[in-house]
């Protein structure tokens, strides 16, 4: 879809104009440092300025005059009021200046040349934390392809094979599971209807798995703590298929589980950090390497599982062919989805501004700490994110280390 399919009206102060031609201007603030008799110097960037827009109006018809003079009225008003840019939209603006022009080729009517500056707020200020983005791709429907596969091969195989295996015990047996994945992510996985369906049920324990992670993902509480808690829950997955009277396919599954939802709950933490930034560089070099640790042990699980498969498979079921298992592709999938993780991870590091440590010179506060490092009292509670050792964070004492972003 193109921007000429979804413009809007353009007005200001609720007064309407047609618009023939837009220019919009972003600009920094330098602050240049140029020694004396020196050719070289010094740039530092002190930040956007407010963004500039440059709309050319036109009136005309009969009535253009009453248009005309209802639009200068609405520009000749103090003080902010929205502005309907066509293209990006509703934002609170002034008009900084505005030229008014008459051309015998136009007929009942004018041009108006109008320059906008808009408002923008402190939370856009914070778009020094860089958003990443991210891929729609559900990661762990390639860690869980080979093992669902494998599932279906054993129940298509048991459907012509004349054992006590049948696909009522192993619909049982995923039942029982779901049961227990239920209970630690608090799921709502009894919507499932087949459980001889082995996608329907994992993608329904995988969705139970973002909302849990989701609910914790807020504002209000401490992410890196949350983040634990519920990794902890997840990694109790394990265990769910682990019974020596389950078949290998389905304890295959049940290992896997637990790195398909420590993934799904990776890539749910890190679109919520993109949008809303809690957590510190070292809370999230902790979740990379707990997500690699637990890909690696999955990875050392897959090589010992080859050797003895088909023994276990075997012995459970019979006469019934071991299902083969692909070591090579599942190691390989599993290294790839833990690089993709590590990337996406590290670009979420490498989005924050670096941190610097300051001493406190003089006894103070978070908050007016904050103000007196950035001009902006809100970021007090980002300054007790990174030190969560301060004991009293409204009187701090003089030779305090405090951990801040240089910006």
């Amino acid at each position: 879809m193109s921007w000429s399919d979804r413009l809007e009206v353009a007005s200001f102060r609720g007064v309407t104009f047609e618009v023939m031609s837009i220019d919009d201007t972003r600009s920094k603030s330098l602050a240049k440092y140029l020694p004396p008799y020196s050719n070289g110097g010094k740039v530092e960037d002190m930040g956007a300025d407010l963004p500039s827009y440059k709309l050319q109006a036109i009136i005309s018809g009969s009535s253009y005059e009453i248009e005309l003079v209802a639009l200068l009225v609405a520009l000749d008003m103090i003080g902010m009021g929205e502005l309907v840019h066509p293209i990006y939209g509703r934002m609170q603006a002034t008009c900084e200046r505005y030229q008014v022009k008459h051309n015998p080729e136009l007929v009942d009517g004018c041009y108006v040349d109008l320059e906008f500056i808009a408002e923008r707020s402190k939370a856009d200020g914070k778009l020094l934390f860089v958003p990443v983005k991210l891929p729609d791709e559900q990661l762990y429907t390639k860690v869980m392809a080979q093992p669902l596969v494998r599932l279906e091969q054993l129940q298509a195989q048991v459907e012509y094979f004349d054992q006590p295996l049948t696909l009522a015990d192993i619909a049982d047996k995923v039942r029982t599971g779901i049961r227990k994945a239920t209970k630690l992510v608090n799921g709502v996985t009894k919507t499932i209807n087949d459980f001889l369906s082995p996608p329907q049920w994992v993608n329904g324990i995988m969705s139970d798995v973002s909302a849990l992670t989701r609910s914790v993902m807020t504002p209000n509480f401490s992410a890196i703590a949350e983040w634990r808690s519920v990794s902890k829950r997840f990694a109790l997955l394990d265990d769910i298929f682990s019974s020596d009277d389950n078949p290998e396919p389905l304890r295959h599954v049940g290992r896997t589980l637990h790195v398909a939802a420590l993934i799904t709950a990776t890539q749910v933490l890190i679109r919520a950090q993109t949008r809303n930034p809690t957590m510190t560089h070292a809370d999230l070099i902790s979740v990379r390497n707990e997500v690699r640790n637990v890909i690696q042990r999955a990875i050392n699980a897959e090589r010992a599982a080859v050797s003895d498969a088909g023994e276990q498979a075997a012995s459970t079921l019979g006469s019934v062919p071991p299902i083969p298992l692909d070591t090579t592709t599942q190691v390989g999938t599993l290294k790839q989805v833990a690089d993709t993780i590590t990337q996406q991870l590290d670009a979420l590091i490498n989005a924050r501004p670096p941190i610097r440590t300051i001493v406190v010179r003089q006894p103070s506060n978070l908050r007016l700490l904050a103000h007196r490092l950035y001009g902006d009292h809100t970021r007090a509670p980002e300054l007790l994110r990174l030190n969560p050792e301060l004991t009293n964070p409204a009187l701090i004492d003089i030779g305090t280390d405090v951990q801040a972003y240089v910006q």
